[in-house]
Parts: C-alpha cells; structure tokens; sequence
C-alpha cells in the first residue's frame, strides 16, 4: 500500500518537472533553430561577397 503511494507521488513529480522543463527545451530548440538558420544566411553573404571580389 505503502509503496503504490510512494509510486503514484513519484510519478506526479516527475510528470510536475517535465512540464516544467518543457518551456525550457522549447526555448533551447528554438535558439538552436535561430542561429542554424544565421549560421546558414551568413555562409550565403560571405559567399555572395567572394563572387562579388571574384568578378
């Protein structure tokens, strides 16, 4: 009976924290996600600018 509580408590703190945590990992992907796509822009400027020089 003990122990079924002991569960029951465990998984309703630890389903508390993945909520929690949720805005979080939505927060780092995001970030992630922004400079992947800099990262991506700023390799298209530096080549559009070698063409430039190149010409």
């Amino acid at each position: 009976m003990y122990q079924q509580l002991y569960k029951e408590t465990i998984a309703k703190e630890h389903r508390k924290r993945q909520y929690l945590l949720l805005p979080f990992f939505f927060v780092q992907f995001s970030e992630t996600m922004f400079s992947v796509a800099n990262l991506k822009q700023g390799k298209r400027l530096h080549n559009q600018k070698q063409n430039f020089f190149a010409n």
